[in-house]
């Protein structure tokens, strides 16, 4: 009898465990829809959401989902037209926990490390990692102003960090630095 009360609440446990994690995942979803259509909208008049606040509310600052879901988010207060063209960098990453981990990581890539590799191996951001840690193309103002500066400054094909920003230390590589339409897909 106490075997079959164990083996329901471990059960029950799990199903709810299992619901959690469903419900996060539409959260996160909804948030990041929500978030490019507001910043498609081309009324500046309307007021913004603070999508920072609403990760924080659902998410710890140490946890990697809310890091994935955070690096999504954009920062500008506005978005340009969608024909305006602008200034674009497509970069890929790796998010360490310390600078001792990413000048490692940095002398390793320097050394001819297999990126791909590296990213599945160091980088806490496991949503990436199942990309390449790429992130795609995306202008000036949808970052944090450290992994920006860092993008947008690091020529076509280098590696640059590590840079500490407000999630971690960053390595990045630079894949391109174009013109392109500001509605244009990340990749």
């Amino acid at each position: 009898m106490r075997k079959n009360m164990t083996k329901n609440k471990i059960t029950a446990l799990s199903i709810i465990a299992g619901i959690v994690v469903i419900c996060l995942s539409i959260v996160i979803a909804s948030g990041v829809i929500a978030t490019k259509i507001i910043n498609e909208r081309k009324f500046a008049s309307q007021p913004d959401i603070d999508s920072t606040q609403v990760a924080e509310f659902f998410f710890s600052k140490d946890d990697p989902v809310f890091l994935t879901a955070i690096a999504a988010l954009p920062t500008a207060t506005t978005a340009p037209p969608s024909s305006e063209l602008v200034e674009k960098v497509h970069v890929r990453y790796i998010l360490t926990s310390d600078k001792t981990t990413a000048n490692d990581v940095l002398g390793k890539l320097k050394s001819g490390a297999n990126w791909s590799e590296m990213c599945r191996q160091y980088s806490l951001d496991k949503v990436t990692a199942q990309t390449d840690c790429d992130l795609g193309w995306f202008p000036h103002d949808v970052m944090v102003k450290e992994f920006e500066s860092l993008a947008f400054n690091t020529p076509v094909g280098e590696f640059g960090g590590p840079e500490q920003t407000i999630y971690g230390w960053v390595i990045i590589q630079v894949l391109g630095h174009e013109i392109r339409p500001y509605t244009e897909g990340s990749h």
